[in-house]
């Protein structure tokens, strides 16, 4: 029963949810009936699934139940406890039995119906008869409860027996009984929780009217009856029926006051208990648990109907208002004053009702419902007839409580619950107050004018009140009339045009309504032209006559205000309504306007805008022409092109007029072009430059220009490989044109871009065929081995070196390119012919320092070649002759030594780096020997580069700090004996990463050391470490002439290896603690020597205490020491981030290890 009046409940809920939402609610729109019967019977089933488990449930208690009514049943303990329950399952028992008669009952009843039917349409004999309905029975419950009445009367549960059964006995339809029963319980259990709830049941019967009740005295009678039970209740504070009690006295006094209005009083005073002690209980009771809240509003309204009796007093209001202000502050002040106000209303009493609502406004002057009481006042006094009095309420309303108001503001303000909800309400009062009188003062107007009476004031009265509206109620849904209305009256009524024509453009834009809107853009145009035709007489605006003078001598006329606001006007109604009845009129007179005034590029728009859509205007031919020299003149390039292309494509105009445009239309190309690269529009401008070729090339006077503009545009535009095919163009098709030179230049420009060093050499060498005599032609051919040489294409490099050296002999580049074979020849792998040209070098120019670089080049070549030994020998004699020649006073070539001493380093330094420390004893300490001796022999070699003072200066430096740190790298990575036990093992270990870490240290010192020498160092070779200009990739000789060298990297190199020697102070602190981590897992890896569980608790606490809290200490030290350096020389890299977390893990071991 339970089950079924719950999902009943939902279901109503549900049904009742849906109802009110009916006009939003689409959710069952796309559902079939079959579709909601499949969910019907899928509910169905799980009703019935759940009916069948409650009366399983049910079931099973009762059986429960019924073994304990037995007489073994008498030994258990707390009986009474059981009768009770076992009661409350005959309860719901007789309820299900009830239920399944009422279902029976209705199919009965069903059947009944049908023959009734049957019955009176003849198709049966005699009448039916009707079903009886069925009646609750609880007898079995009732017996329980007399059961334990019987056998247990003194129990706890004695006065709940006895309540119960009274009760069951009333729903029976016993009255008597239950009513005895009930006097029975108050009887002999008077502070039972059950007391209250007897005297409320026995109240009720002397309060309810009754078909045996209609003797007057009788009801009398028993209304005191009831007072004096209800009374009763009230001894009882706790009780949930307390507040009832209190509200059926005051409706018990108030029935009595209908016969003697005395006891008005004694019903006010009960109903303002009730109101009090629920106020009370918002506090105390906020989840009413002994209070009824729900009486609460129907004890206020009685008051209020109460005081509006005027068989108890002639002044209710007045006498209600004192006795509120007796109360004191009370919340239910101004709802008793209220309900007074709303009872008069509702028996026509509205002088009354104004009164009382007046008093309730100076009473309550924050009230937050105020503006709804004072439209009851405006509602009162025009029922009353009193139009005037209640435009004035209206106007108090909208003036007192509008969005404006003061009061408005303090409750915006404020903390109140709800507040959001009654600005809301103060708004839509206000707004429905004023408006209403807006209405009013219209049909004032209106009227007045009708009867030939000066109306202006009202007119202009009632166009103040509009714009006041506006202001403040500018999005309302009314807004819109009201605007159009507004505008109407300035315009019609007032004669103010210059509003009007504002308020029409406002009116056609603002708002989403469109019933107005084309009716107020066309009075927008309409006072527009009313107001020039005032200034000018009617012939300022006139757009049918056109001035054909040169376009180009012409200088634009300013427009007045008045036609600025026409110009308006027409726009907004073309814009609005582009296929409006009067668009082509308007646009036609716009295009005059601005046409008659030199503004060529506005009339334009207007013009092709006529001729595009309405081609049948008389106005088109005119326009065309018009159109086209107005975009040229104007720099509307590209429109000009089509405006032309259109007049050369119409057969009927003259030859002339196309020839012309012809011409227009090359120009307007090629300065379509020019605006575009202004623009910056660099590609687009190139295509438009190339278009001109494409379509008129045989016009000699753009064509070379529009090309070359072209490959500049694209270089411009970084899109090398089209300029690149413009530039040829120029060169081949055009070869005597005065760009085809620089066009070849920059072919080879942009080659560089794309790196296509092949193509770069292939366009030098043609601009050196090309032109030979030119003044550069040499720099050309000396650019064109260059760019074979760093294509990679040494063969190509050394042929155009030859064909220099046979051209120009005499230059020093020739010598310098002879030179160049040899290396290009070691490239090749073809070492006799670069030992060659090397041998034959040294005899001709035997002073020359690059008989020193023949030597180092043939060390690289050795080298490359895995021949060590060979290239040592070489890197020797190049260092052997660089110092000869330094004791000789020449040129001693010390970069080129440098770097041979340095590639010497680099072999020593790859034995050094293959070095391991491994087992047995004897071969580390061997191992470790050798490492000591070969660092010193490096040191002296990147010493020895220092001393000749070359970039490679930077990469020694570092070197000899990387030297350090990989001895001390290997040496912690050193080979430990496996087969020592765990403990000398961790020893081991430990004392190994205490002396690498010393190593460490050493590596960061000579690290910061690099980090301080390097700027010291690039200082010596004229280098500005810091200093972000970039150096030329091009040589500018005396001549003027390019030739192309390699990128100066110097800075760059300085600033890789002190960028390296900053990131690896950080690296090696990081590697320095986590030596010392190391250690700490070592440790804690060890297992104690013994099982015994003391002695291990003792080696693991000595542990602790002597090994791993000295080591944790001195790993968070390593990594704090490594944040502190690099935040000192402001690094920031995976190291310094690591040192931060390991700090914060490395913090916890120590818990970790005590918590084991």
């Amino acid at each position: 029963m339970k089950i079924r009046n719950i999902l009943l409940s939902l279901f109503f809920a549900f049904g009742l949810i849906q109802a009110q939402n009916a006009k939003v609610d689409s959710l069952f729109d796309k559902v079939s009936i079959d579709e909601l019967i499949k969910i019907k019977n899928y509910y169905d089933r799980k009703v019935n699934r759940l009916r069948s488990e409650e009366a399983s449930s049910l079931t099973e208690g009762k059986k429960l139940g019924e073994s304990f009514l037995s007489d073994d049943g008498v030994k258990i303990k707390d009986r009474d406890k059981i009768y009770i329950r076992i009661a409350e399952y005959y309860i719901e028992e007789a309820e299900q039995e009830l239920n399944r008669a009422y279902e029976e009952f209705s199919k009965k009843e069903d059947e009944y119906i049908a023959n009734l039917d049957k019955f009176e349409k003849g198709l049966l004999d005699s009448e039916p008869e009707p079903p009886q309905e069925p009646h609750i029975d609880y007898s079995r419950a009732i017996k329980i409860y007399d059961r334990l009445l019987n056998e247990y009367p003194a129990s706890d549960f004695a006065d709940d027996a006895l309540y119960s059964k009274a009760w069951l006995v009333a729903q029976m339809g016993d009255g008597a009984l239950s009513r005895r029963l009930f006097q029975e319980v108050i009887d002999k259990y008077p502070d039972s929780r059950y007391a209250p709830e007897s005297y409320i049941q026995l109240a009720e019967y002397y309060f309810r009217p009754r078909a045996d009740k209609t003797d007057e005295e009788q009801i009398v009678l028993e209304l005191r009856k009831a007072i004096q039970l209800y009374k009763k209740v009230l001894g009882y504070r706790d009780s949930r029926r307390y507040d009832e009690a209190l509200y059926k006295l005051g409706w018990s006094y108030y029935k009595l006051a209908s016969r003697n209005p005395s006891y008005y009083s004694d019903a006010i005073t009960y109903f303002v208990a009730v109101a009090d002690d629920i106020d009370r209980a918002r506090k105390l009771d906020p989840e009413n648990k002994i209070s009824t809240p729900n009486v609460r509003e129907e004890a206020i309204t009685y008051i209020g109907i109460s005081f509006t009796d005027e068989s108890y007093t002639k002044n209710g209001v007045d006498k209600a208002r004192r006795m509120i202000e007796r109360l004191g502050d009370k919340k239910y002040g101004v709802e008793i004053m209220r309900a007074i106000g709303n009872t008069y209303q509702k028996i026509d009493e509205q002088e009354k009702a104004i009164y009382a609502f007046q008093n309730l406004l100076e009473m309550y002057p924050d009230y937050e419902d105020a503006p709804q009481i004072q439209e009851n006042i405006s509602t009162a006094l025009y029922a009353k007839g009193r139009d005037q009095e209640a435009y004035e309420a209206r106007m108090t309303l909208y003036e007192t409580y509008g969005p404006q108001s003061e009061w408005y503001t303090r409750l915006e303000n404020s903390d109140k619950d709800e507040k959001s909800k009654y600005l809301k309400k103060a708004y839509r009062k206000s707004e429905e107050a004023y408006r209403a009188n807006l209405i009013v003062d219209l049909e004032k107007a209106q009227s007045t004018e009708e009867e030939g009476k000066p109306s202006r004031p009202l007119w202009q009265k009632f166009a103040d009140e509009c714009k006041t509206y506006l202001d403040v109620f500018p999005s309302d849904s009314n807004a819109y009339e009201i605007h159009w209305s507004y505008a109407k009256a300035l315009d019609q009524k007032l004669g103010d045009f210059e509003e009007a024509f504002e308020q029409y453009l406002s009116v056609s834009n603002d708002y989403l309504e469109e019933e107005h809107q084309h009716d107020a853009a066309l009075y927008a145009v309409g006072v527009a032209d009313t107001i020039v035709k005032i200034k000018y007489g009617g012939t300022k605006g006139d757009s049918t006559k056109f001035n054909l003078a040169d376009i180009a001598q012409l200088n634009p006329e300013t427009l007045s205000p008045e036609e600025t606001n026409l110009i308006q006007a027409y726009d907004n109604y073309i814009r609005l309504f582009p296929n409006g009845e009067y668009t082509p009129n308007f646009l036609a007179a716009a295009g005059g306007i601005y046409y008659n005034h030199k503004k060529f590029a506005e009339a334009k728009i207007y013009f092709q805008t006529l001729v595009r859509r309405f081609p049948g205007a008389k106005e088109k031919s005119l326009a065309m022409r018009s159109i086209m020299d107005s975009y040229f003149a104007l720099g509307k390039f590209k429109d000009s092109e089509v405006i032309a292309k259109k007049i050369m494509s119409d057969p009927n105009l003259p030859e002339d007029q196309r020839k012309f445009a012809s011409q227009r239309l090359a120009e307007a190309i090629f300065k379509n072009a020019e605006f575009l690269a202004e623009q910056g529009d660099f590609f687009a401008a190139a295509n438009e430059y190339l278009r001109l070729y494409k379509e008129v090339p045989e016009d000699k006077r753009y064509v070379e220009p529009a090309l070359w503009n072209a490959g500049l545009n694209y270089q411009k535009a970084r899109d090398w490989i089209r300029s690149n095919e413009v530039f040829n163009i120029i060169a081949t098709e055009f070869p005597d044109s005065k760009f085809a030179y620089d066009a070849l230049n920059n072919m080879v420009d942009n080659y560089k871009e794309l790196e296509q060093y092949s193509e770069a050499a292939r366009i030098s060498e043609r601009i050196f065929a090309t032109y030979p005599k030119r003044e550069d032609a040499e720099s050309k051919l000396f650019n064109a081995s260059y760019f074979y040489e760093k294509a990679g294409e040494w063969q190509e490099a050394i042929r155009i070196n030859n064909l220099y050296i046979a051209t120009y002999p005499s230059l020093e580049y020739a010598k310098d390119l002879f030179f160049k074979n040899a290396d290009l020849y070691l490239k090749l792998d073809n070492l006799a012919e670069a030992n060659r040209i090397y041998n034959e070098f040294a005899k001709k120019y035997p002073g020359d320092s690059r008989v020193i670089t023949a030597f180092y080049e043939r060390g690289n070549y050795f080298l490359e070649n895995g021949q060590k030994e060979a290239a040592k020998v070489e890197y020797n004699k190049a260092i052997a002759k660089s110092e000869e020649f330094k004791r000789a006073g020449k040129d001693y070539n010390p970069y080129i030594a440098g770097e041979a001493v340095n590639k010497l380093a680099d072999i020593l330094h790859d034995e050094y780096a293959s070095i391991r420390l491994t087992l047995p004893e004897s071969n580390i300490k061997a191992q470790q020997e050798r490492m000591k001796t070969l660092l010193k022999e490096l040191n002296a070699a990147y010493t020895k580069v220092l001393a000749f003072g070359s970039p490679r200066s930077f990469e020694a430096t570092y070197n000899m700090a990387r030297s350090l740190e990989e001895f001390a790298r290997t040496y912690a990575e050193q080979e430990i004996d496996p087969n020592l036990d765990p403990t000398k093992r961790f020893v081991k270990k430990k004392t190994i990463n205490e002396q690498a870490a010393a190593l460490f240290e050493t590596a960061v010192d000579r690290y910061k050391d690099v980090v301080d020498k390097i700027p010291t160092i690039a200082e010596k070779l004229n280098v500005d470490m810091f200093n972000t200009d970039t150096t030329t990739t091009v040589l500018v000789d005396s001549a003027d002439i390019r030739r192309e060298v390699e990128q100066d990297s110097t800075r760059e190199l300085a600033l890789k290896w002190y960028q390296k020697a900053h990131d690896k102070i950080s690296e090696l602190l990081y590697a320095e603690a986590s030596l010392t981590s190391d250690n700490i897992d070592e440790i804690r890896d060890l297992k104690p020597p013994t099982t015994d569980a003391f002695s291990s608790i003792l080696y693991q606490s000595n542990i602790i205490t002597k090994v791993i809290a000295p080591s944790v200490q001195q790993t968070i030290k390593a990594h704090l020491r490594n944040v502190e350096e690099a935040g000192q020389l402001n690094l920031s890299n995976k190291y310094v981030e690591e040192s931060k977390r390991q700090i914060l893990l490395t913090s916890n071991i120590l818990a970790d290890e005590y918590a084991k």
